[in-house]
């Protein structure tokens, strides 16, 4: 397992020459919001060809856990950058619909008055 002073709290990896793991936690700001994000990345996980490696997601709490295990390094590395930039695009979207939400109400309160 390769964890030191320079890798993140919630992360975890470990290597060996045929295999290669990796444990994320990523904490969101809400239950629902790592629920939505782990049903989002379903159809994605999905799709990475499991010759190479294995995805699993799950929300646990507020909290998003991925665990990529993968034949190699760099088959980790891909399957982790194509994961991460999901998580990534699947976050950018719940928060421009906030925004949005939000901006939609304080018109409608603004109508009202």
């Amino acid at each position: 397992m390769l964890t030191d002073s320079s890798t993140p709290r919630g992360v975890s990896v470990f290597a060996l020459p045929n295999k290669a793991e990796l444990t994320l936690s990523i904490g969101l700001p809400s239950i629902k919001h790592s629920e939505t994000v782990s049903r989002s990345m379903r159809p994605d996980i999905e799709k990475i060809p499991k010759h190479r490696a294995t995805v699993e997601v799950k929300a646990e709490g507020s909290s998003l856990l991925l665990r990529i295990c993968a034949k190699d390094v760099t088959a980790l590395r891909s399957s982790m950058n194509s994961v991460l930039r999901t998580v990534s695009a699947v976050i950018d979207v719940l928060e421009q619909l906030e925004q949005f939400q939000s901006e939609g109400s304080r018109r409608s309160t603004a109508l009202n008055h």
